[in-house]
This record gives structure tokens, sequence and C-alpha cells, in this order.
């Protein structure tokens, strides 16, 4: 019998028909057969909740959802996830939020790699995909998709995952014994997802299989409605502190080749920033008087023959 593999997805009913839709369209396109879906509706508004339980209905047909309605703790993102958890019967286990989508290979290629290898860890790559709202001539709103890149490939290290998180939330798979004794920290208003990665990494039956392959996509807005943008980065460093400081007395072994992907992680975020700060550069209006200025034969030459005469005069 194929085991079980539950999918856990948390929505506060907002936008259901917006992206919702598209997140339980992708997993019922899901080539694994033994699919179930517990969905967190985290709203103490009684209408969102009951047009989110109504808008399910349609889905419930062609999926096996669980909706659970979480009224407290409003504004915290982990609680319904901890909720969620303690609702679990399955042995394979993911999460997905309402804004993002699974590819069909997720569930059989994951789950596959890991019982293959003997794994109770298993992780592919995702798409980042910036969207903006839109409304067509109806006026019906819609989300347009602005651009598609791959993430980049950054191989598994222990150690990077101290310092980083490189691996998105709707990219793994993990099998259900290793949550023994984990849940998500409450404390935290960002990062939950990095912190409850680094709780499983640190247990003595952590062991992972890592695929370059393209398993779901990660969705943004371009109009800094997401949930962390720069306006809320205070409360996203103290969410930073929060688990540096819980895992500060944890003891990790690390070889020199753990430093590679170190290494590349770092030399490839520089680069990215760099090409950020060149491109805000050459926005800027003196920058464009420059560069036509320095484009300009005359006026270069001039500017040439200058620095040639000044040094001559130096050198006297």
């Amino acid at each position: 019998m194929v085991k079980k593999w539950t999918v856990i997805v948390r929505t506060q009913g907002k936008e259901v028909d917006l992206e919702l839709k598209n997140t339980l369209n992708s997993l019922i396109a899901q080539t694994y057969e033994n699919l179930s879906v517990l969905l967190t509706i985290h709203s103490d508004n009684e209408e969102s909740i009951e047009n989110t339980i109504a808008f399910l209905k349609p889905y419930r047909e062609m999926l096996n959802i669980k909706p659970i309605v979480v009224r407290e703790k409003q504004g915290n993102r982990s609680y319904p996830l901890n909720v969620a958890l303690e609702n679990l019967d399955c042995e394979y286990i993911s999460f997905l939020d309402d804004d993002d989508i699974y590819y069909p290979n997720m569930g059989t290629t994951l789950i596959n790699a890991m019982e293959q290898k003997n794994k109770t860890f298993a992780f592919g790559r995702s798409i980042d995909v910036i969207e903006r709202l839109e409304k067509n001539i109806s006026g019906e709103e819609y989300l347009y998709k602005v651009s598609k890149s791959k993430r980049a490939y950054q191989e598994f290290s222990k150690s990077l995952l101290i310092l980083e998180n490189f691996i998105p939330f709707n990219t793994f798979v993990v099998k259900r014994s290793l949550l023994e004794g984990i849940q998500f920290n409450e404390e935290m208003d960002y990062l939950e997802d990095w912190h409850f990665l680094k709780q499983l990494m640190f247990k003595k039956e952590f062991s992972f299989v890592q695929l370059d392959t393209l398993v779901s996509e990660y969705k943004r807005r371009n109009d800094h409605t997401d949930t962390y943008n720069e306006e809320n980065y205070g409360k996203w460093l103290e969410s930073r502190e929060i688990t540096d400081d819980y895992f500060k007395e944890k003891e990790i072994t690390v070889k020199s080749v753990d430093l590679a992907p170190i290494k590349s992680f770092y030399e490839e975020l520089f680069e990215n920033e760099k090409k950020k700060q060149l491109e805000k550069i050459t926005e800027n209006p003196g920058y464009k008087i420059w560069s036509r200025a320095i484009n300009n034969k005359i006026l270069k030459n001039t500017v040439v023959k200058f620095v040639r005469k000044i040094r001559e005069l130096l050198q006297k």
C-alpha cells in the first residue's frame, strides 16, 4: 500500500479566488496516489471562514481535504502550523502556503527518492515568481506574472543552514517520525520555517537526499504586500536573533568539504547584490548625464588631453 502523504496548507481566507485556487489545483494535479490535505483557516472573521469553507466544497470532491478553523492567536504564523501537526495520521509531510504551488512531480519524486535512499528528508528546487495585481477589461482582478527565475542550486550543508535559510518552505518532504518533539516557534514573527528546519537537522535521525529537480513555485508580490518586506525588516531581525540564540549552544562538526557550499552561497549573494547596486546607479540622473558625456568623442578627447596636461605639469 502507498504510504500517506499529507500537505499542510495555511490560509487566512483572503483572495481565495486569486491564489488558493491555484494552490489546490496544483495538489489535484499531483501524481502521488495517497495524498491528503490539512487546510488551516486562521481567521476570527466568521464571514471569511464561511466563504472559505464554501469555496472548498467543489475541491473536496477531488481532494481529500480536512479544513481546520483556527480562531486563536491571530497574526501568529506558527500557531496554525502547530495545530495542524497535532492532527496528523500520515507517513510523510510537506507544507504549502496558499499563494504557492507544487509541480505535479513533487510528491512522487521526493518520496520515491526518500524510500530508495532510506532517508528521512528530501528536497528539490523551486522557481521564484514575481506577480502583480491587475484588472481585466471587465474590472476583475487577476495576478500577472512579472518574472520567473530558477533559484540557484545550492548544495546542502548543515553549517550553511545554521547561517542562512536556503531551503524554501515548499520544496521538501519530511518523514513524520522525524517530527517527534518538534514544533514551530510561536515567539517568532518570521523565519519560523527556517527555525523548524534547523530543529530537524539537529536530530540524530536526520538524513537527507537532495535532487536537482524543480518541484514548486515560490510566489511573491511586487507591491510590498508580502509577509516580509522592507517595512517590517526590524521584526525580521528580531526573529533572526531568536533562532540564533536558540541554537547558539548546539554543536556541529564542520569538515573542510562543508566550506565549499558556504563559499559559493556568499559569492553568489555578493554578486547579485553588486548587480542590484549597479542597476540603481545607472538609473541615477547624474550617472546618465555622465555616461552620455564620456561617450561623446569630442568631450572625451578633451578630457584625455586635459588629464595628460596635468600629468606633464606634475612631472615637472
